[in-house]
Formats: structure tokens, C-alpha cells, sequence
């Protein structure tokens, strides 16, 4: 018997929430931005037959839209991409920019530090 751990966390963050209620006791629905009810699995019509619900959403970490069947009705949200990490590219920016920093004494008088910094 597998048991969790109450202490791990996803190091991808919370689980995202969505709209797509799976279920085959209900009738397939789309009430776009609310709810789209689905089947729990797709069919081989899903694979030539599929529209874009709404227009592209962002949450937290991705881009992402709603995609569905026009025939069965099966539905996912489709990940269009990965949002970059805003800290992390705060970081890389501060690092980058003290990388092509340079300190130097002025050669004339012998003293003094003057900041460099190359082309932004």
C-alpha cells in the first residue's frame, strides 16, 4: 500500500486548476469560461475533429487553451508553453550584467576605480 507523504511538495508548484469536468454520466457540454463537461476518454474522431474553446489563458506557469472533439465532445486544456520563471530571470539578468562589469584603475593618476560597463 503506497502512503504520501504529508511533507513533500511538487517542485512544480500546486496542481492548476481547470474548468473540465470528466464524467460519462453527463451528457458532453461546453458553458465556455465556466465549465466543459466531458467524456473520461477520447475516441478515434478526437484525432480529425477537434476546435479551439476560447481564446489562450495564462496561468501561473503556462500558456494554455482549451481544446475539444466537435463529435464526442472529449476536451483538454493544451498547453501552448511554458512560462519562464520570473525570478530566476531577474537573477540571470543581475548576473549577466555584473559578468561584463569591470573595475580599473585609471592609469593617468595612478588611482581612483572607475565602473566599465560594456554595451546594454
Amino acid at each position: 500500500m503506497r502512503t504520501e507523504n504529508p511533507d513533500w511538495r511538487n517542485p512544480l508548484g500546486p496542481p492548476v486548476r481547470t474548468i473540465i469536468e470528466y464524467t460519462n454520466t453527463k451528457q458532453p457540454a461546453i458553458k465556455y469560461p465556466t465549465r466543459i463537461v466531458s467524456p473520461l476518454q477520447s475516441s478515434l474522431c478526437c484525432w480529425a475533429h477537434t476546435e479551439l474553446v476560447g481564446k489562450p489563458e495564462t496561468n501561473c506557469r503556462f500558456r494554455y487553451q482549451y481544446q475539444r472533439c466537435t463529435v464526442c465532445g472529449f476536451a483538454v486544456r493544451r498547453i501552448l508553453h511554458e512560462l519562464p520563471p520570473t525570478a530566476l530571470i531577474q537573477r540571470l539578468r543581475a548576473s549577466l550584467q555584473n559578468s561584463f562589469s569591470r573595475k580599473w584603475q585609471d592609469p593617468a593618476d595612478g588611482h581612483g576605480v572607475i565602473d566599465v560597463h560594456l554595451a546594454r
